[in-house]
This record gives C-alpha cells, structure tokens and sequence, in this order.
C-alpha cells in the first residue's frame, strides 16, 4: 500500500482486520479503493473483498 490513497480507511482498523487483510493479499491486489461512495479492503481484478470482523449490520449498505 502506497501513498495515500492507500491509508483511506485504514486508521481505525483493529488489530485482526489488519491480520485478516494481509493473510488474504496477493501480489498485484489494491488496498482502501473508492468504488460506488464505499472503500473495498482488497481489489483483486474484478472480485471485491471486504474484511468484516464485526457485527455484518455495520457493512449492510455495502452488501
């Protein structure tokens, strides 16, 4: 993750998404991307991943 696009919604991230997030990368994904008013954790072509360690009421609009 590079610059600060990179860093978009990565300050109030908890300890576990953190983890979650680095275990799931692979080379060439992209990090914090704007897509559709929301940030994605993980671009990886055309598949969106998004870390969720919380309650899913919290990622509903997303969905």
């Amino acid at each position: 993750m590079i610059g600060a696009a990179s860093k978009i919604g990565t300050l109030n991230e908890k300890p576990l998404h953190v983890a979650l997030k680095a275990w799931y990368a692979r080379p060439g994904d992209r990090f914090e991307v704007a897509m559709g008013g929301f940030i994605v954790d993980i671009v990886r072509g055309g598949l969106l991943v998004e870390i969720q360690t919380g309650n899913f009421s919290a990622i509903k609009r997303k969905l």
